[in-house]
């Protein structure tokens, strides 16, 4: 028998050993469409980890592309090596403002405005 726990910080309210447990019964190379499927069953356990507001699903899932944006692009002055846009502040991993993304582009943009 496997034991389950979330990870630290993690903000699922699911019992982890009962989704580990409904992932493994479907077998051990479940993928994340079958997992879904099982989660769409109001009466398992994975059904409480997704959201199923489709409003704010689309919302939440815009505000995560947006993070993926942003961690993934880098900027660099035209002799510079690249750098990330944002650095990852202490206890703000994976919150990010979007008053911090337009702080960081204008910057970027007035030390362009220099080199062009």
């Amino acid at each position: 028998m496997i034991f389950a726990a979330w990870k630290s910080g993690c903000r699922i309210s699911a019992d982890a050993q009962k989704v580990a447990d409904e992932i493994l019964a479907i077998g051990n190379s479940a993928t994340t469409t079958q997992i879904l499927d099982k989660a769409r069953d109001e009466q398992t356990e994975l059904h409480k980890c997704f959201d199923w507001d489709d409003a704010e699903a689309a919302e939440k899932w815009r505000l995560q592309q947006a993070r993926h944006i942003v961690c993934n692009l880098v900027i660099k002055e035209k002799s510079e090596t690249p750098r990330p846009m944002l650095q990852h502040r202490a206890g703000r991993v994976g919150q990010i403002s979007p008053q911090d993304i337009v702080s960081v582009l204008i910057v970027a943009r007035e030390k362009g405005k220099g080199n062009e």
